[in-house]
């Protein structure tokens, strides 16, 4: 139930979802969500890369560089005027989408 949600929020955003990157980002916004802990204090290349790797029998190297192309695949454009947002240096991060994400599901 809740990764459909999950999955619901980064469509919504303007991710891909034949995006490999996206099904790894979704797992790392799952998992992220049941440690019940900030975002701004998860170490993502040590806590969660390691640990979606193992899921998916891959090397961290790996997913994180699908993540990163995953998420610099969203258009900037539509991201922002969706979100109601106006910025000339917007960069679209993984942790930011963890973050704008669960901020959603709460």
């Amino acid at each position: 139930m809740m990764k459909a949600k999950i999955e619901k929020e980064l469509l919504n955003m303007g991710f891909n979802p034949i995006h490999v990157g996206t099904i790894y980002l979704e797992e790392m916004i799952y998992k992220v969500y049941c440690m019940n802990k900030s975002v701004s204090k998860i170490n993502l290349e040590s806590e969660i890369y390691q640990e979606v790797a193992k899921k998916y029998k891959k090397n961290p190297r790996t997913v994180k560089s699908n993540v990163v192309k995953a998420t610099n695949a969203v258009d900037t454009e539509i991201f922002l005027s969706k979100h109601k947002m106006n910025s000339s240096r917007f960069k679209l991060t993984p942790k930011l989408v963890i973050w704008l994400v669960i901020r959603q599901l709460e």
